[in-house]
């Protein structure tokens, strides 16, 4: 039976550089495919920890308070006077619906896998450092790979974000000590990537309050859709990431590239890489508001996924909400 997580930290804003020093340890840099040669399958153990929706900015901006850690989200709205008008929102949150959603999208990709497999159907929801070092000590395996994901809706409400650390666990580098510093927990990684989905509504309306009413009408309609898709996504990017090959993202490098600019004020961080997948989806460019940068779909269309620079996933989709404003226009 399934532990459902209670909801809360997970590491968010990992550098390209940081990423590519944890990885050094394999010949493969930022793929697994070396792992995916032994005998045995690479175990995967989920993560998520939060008892509510969290709100903050994109999980890829390095600058988030709290040093990257999505506890600090939480603290850096309720300090600009903002908890209230974020509460009706972070109410929606289902967990065990989240949980399950995501233990399965992971689960289905990873079905034709003789490389990878989870590692039991439990979504745990303690994933501090010394967790993640006791269950590789006691699971008999030589590395395990963790994936701690959490969820957070934008403090101006433009998008969801679900987003999730992949981090390989090395035997070798674990010590008696119990890790308790992120620092100490990094030196015992072979590998590291951060994956992103954004969930956006097509037709946003111009105010903050205007979008979070938007997300929040019909006891949170559009946000429940939000969520499950950007929980299924997650799963999918996750499965995907980790079935990586190098010579696939070289082929990828040389498909259309692709931008995703917020531009909101206090969020001006791009996304920015080449198709991977979805890219019969798109129906048009358009900017959602002033200096933004985005892309619509067609009717019933799944979103689009890149492969940033990095060679972390970003996975994007956009829904129209029938009530909101008309769509703005497409543009070349």
């Amino acid at each position: 039976m399934r532990e459902v997580v209670n909801f809360g930290r997970a590491f968010l804003g990992f550098s390209a550089l940081l990423a590519a020093q944890v990885a050094q340890a394999q010949d493969d840099s930022v793929t697994l495919e070396g792992y995916a040669s032994r005998l045995e399958p690479l175990k995967v153990a989920l993560f998520l920890k939060q008892d509510e929706l969290l709100v903050g900015k994109d999980p890829a901006d390095k600058g988030e308070i709290g040093g990257g850690l999505i506890g600090g989200l939480f603290d850096s709205v309720v300090r600009s006077g903002a908890k209230n008008a974020i509460e009706p929102s972070v109410r929606q949150f289902r967990r065990d619906e989240i949980a399950n959603v995501l233990f399965d999208a992971v689960q289905e990709g990873l079905s034709n896998s003789q490389s990878f497999k989870l590692y039991d159907s439990i979504v745990r929801s303690d994933n501090s450092y010394q967790t993640k070092q006791e269950l590789l000590r006691t699971s008999g395996e030589l590395h395990m790979l963790a994936a701690d994901c959490s969820f957070n809706i934008s403090v101006r409400f433009q998008s969801l974000y679900a987003a999730c650390a992949l981090e390989l666990m090395d035997i070798t580098k674990i010590t008696d000590e119990a890790i308790t510093e992120e620092r100490k927990f990094d030196r015992a990684l072979d590998y590291r990537q951060f994956i992103v989905t954004e969930i956006s509504i097509a037709n946003p309306a111009k105010s903050v309050g205007g979008r979070r009413e938007q997300w929040s009408r019909n006891s949170g309609e559009l946000l429940a859709v939000g969520l499950t898709h950007a929980a299924s996504k997650l799963g999918y990017l996750a499965s995907e990431q980790v079935q990586l090959t190098s010579s696939k993202v070289a082929a990828i490098k040389e498909n259309t590239k692709y931008k995703f600019f917020t531009a909101y004020v206090g969020m001006p961080i791009f996304h920015r890489g080449n198709a991977y997948s979805g890219e019969e989806n798109v129906r048009c460019r358009y900017g959602p508001n002033t200096g933004g940068d985005s892309y619509l779909y067609k009717p019933g269309a799944d979103g689009l996924t890149i492969l940033e620079k990095d060679d972390n996933l970003f996975y994007h989709w956009s829904f129209l909400d029938p009530a909101g404003p008309p769509t703005k226009r497409c543009r070349s």
